[in-house]
């Protein structure tokens, strides 16, 4: 007679190796809809403490609250590409909250090699024309919140080209710089708004940098949600590197 696996056995040589077929990440949702799909019985404690001992082993990885992976090396963000805003925005304005990205920091994920790069700075609403008009003094290529209509006929990307735009409540920040979570979904929402990227690209992009680099879903699916985008909307149809859940 066969001798019937213990729950965190059939967790590790079953569960976890069925969903890495499918997912690069994953939830704590979907560990427990393949763990009741294979009729395994489970407790919700019992399983958060193996979970706890596979992250601790180095079979999957945190990826945010309620999220896991098999990705290993952390995405490390470089600053140089907005070093240059950073650094006039900490000397004129020390207390601003403001949030600085490059598609310059992407660069290296994408198909197609981008020409010129777009720098944003997103800063709260009754700041940003004081803000545009310091980065237009220092000579920025600098534009205020330009809608798709009036990027349509003046926007053009030169050098040292900035879009000011209203920052958005809970956007992950670390200092005066987005994350890649903020950074991925802005550039999707950019890419409908601006002559920069088409989503195609966009979405071949996503994919190449999340599943080479390790992100934080957690925190990139709560801002997706904050500016109403819908997360599946940044993958390639078909493409299932994150769970559905």
């Amino acid at each position: 007679m066969k001798k019937q696996k213990t729950f965190e056995a059939a967790l590790r040589e079953d569960v976890i190796p069925e969903l890495y077929t499918r997912h690069q990440y994953f939830s704590i949702n979907a560990v427990r809809a393949e763990l009741a799909r294979q009729r395994i019985r489970f407790d919700r404690n019992t399983l958060k403490q193996y979970m706890a001992r596979l992250q601790k082993d180095g079979s999957i990885h945190d990826a945010g609250r309620g999220w896991y992976t098999f990705i290993k090396e952390p995405f490390q963000l470089d600053p140089e590409p907005t070093s240059e805003l950073v650094q006039l925005l900490e000397r004129k304005y020390p207390l601003l909250d403001c949030a600085c990205w490059s598609t310059a920091q992407v660069k290296h994920y994408t198909h197609q090699t981008l020409a010129k790069f777009i720098s944003f700075v997103y800063v709260e609403k009754h700041n940003r024309s004081a803000v545009f008009e310091t980065l237009r003094d220092a000579g920025f290529n600098a534009y205020l919140d330009p809608s798709k209509a009036e990027a349509e006929r003046t926007f053009s990307i030169r050098d040292k080209t900035v879009v000011v735009r209203p920052s958005i409540a809970g956007q992950p920040v670390k200092g005066k710089s987005a994350t890649i979570e903020k950074i991925l979904v802005d550039l999707y929402a950019e890419c409908g708004a601006l002559p920069m990227m088409d989503i195609a690209e966009y979405r071949r992009m996503f994919s190449n940098l999340v599943s080479k680099r390790r992100i934080m879903v957690s925190a990139m699916a709560m801002y997706a949600e904050r500016r109403k985008i819908c997360m599946s909307d940044l993958f390639e149809k078909g493409e299932y590197t994150i769970s559905a859940y």
